[in-house]
């Protein structure tokens, strides 16, 4: 691991660079529902736990009662499929930096787009793998309960993130150019299966943490009239964090392969 801290402490400006790009991306959603919409309600929406019946209530009312809300959501809606390519052009961008070690803005934007098109081929390619894996265990959930039950939940987290090693190891031979991605992928997974163990329970650990203190940060100020700048950098920092973790499984899995490879 500490080659993967030291690789990640020195691509730790990628993190700043993807929340930025993600956040520009998003703007003019934002822009419309606050500019154009009830300042009071997109400061409760901001303050308010996202999934709790409070956040529901207030998205029920406001698409009853302010069009400009709407709007917004219409805006964000067109937002998403360029939000989804830039997440895989930027993985694979730095996958690509990390394996030749030219940390420039410039190189990893550029192997972001060369890197496009292959690593969606392979996002494509590689979604039946949570689709069987998830879809099983998501399948005894629903039958079992108690204790058995929360097993089930805990067997589907780790069928996910299995699955999602297995691509971002693909991924690699993906940006190395390299033929039989997804199969090779598998095959460097397997080999590193503590690695494996380790990166995904330091993973569940720290963004569990921050999960959590995202949820008690807007709960305790869902009632409180905090301004919704405050909130924005709350939200900026919690952003920041979450980057920086997934930079971290980028690095593992960049490092993992490179042991099994070379």
């Amino acid at each position: 691991m500490k080659n993967t801290l030291s690789l990640m402490w020195r691509m730790k400006w990628i993190a700043v660079a993807t929340l930025f790009i993600e956040a520009l991306i998003l703007l003019p959603a934002y822009f419309v529902f606050y500019r154009f919409g009830e300042k009071s309600l997109a400061v409760n929406l901001a303050v308010t736990p996202v999934g709790s019946t409070e956040h529901v209530t207030l998205l029920i009312d406001a698409i009853s009662n302010n069009p400009a809300f709407v709007y917004g959501i219409l805006v964000l809606l067109l937002s998403l499929p360029l939000l989804f390519l830039s997440k895989i052009a930027l993985a694979a961008g730095t996958m690509a930096s990390a394996q030749d070690g030219e940390l420039k803005l410039s190189v990893w934007l550029s192997h972001a787009g060369c890197n496009l098109f292959p690593a969606l081929g392979l996002f494509l390619r590689w979604i039946l793998v949570p689709v069987i894996f998830c879809g099983i265990t998501a399948a005894l959930v629903t039958m079992t309960d108690g204790t058995v039950k929360k097993l089930m939940w805990a067997l589907l987290v780790i069928a996910w993130l299995f699955s999602l090693s297995w691509f971002s190891f693909a991924l690699n031979f993906t940006v190395a150019r390299e033929k039989k991605a997804l199969i090779r992928g598998f095959g460097v997974l397997r080999k590193n299966i503590n690695r494996f163990a380790v990166t995904a329970a330091i993973f569940v650990v720290i963004g569990g943490a921050i999960k959590l203190m995202d949820f008690s940060y807007f709960s305790a100020n869902s009632h409180a009239d905090t301004g919704v700048g405050f909130a924005i950098v709350i939200a900026l920092l919690l952003g920041l964090a979450t980057r920086l973790l997934v930079l971290f499984w980028q690095t593992s899995h960049v490092e993992g392969w490179r042991k099994v490879s070379s």
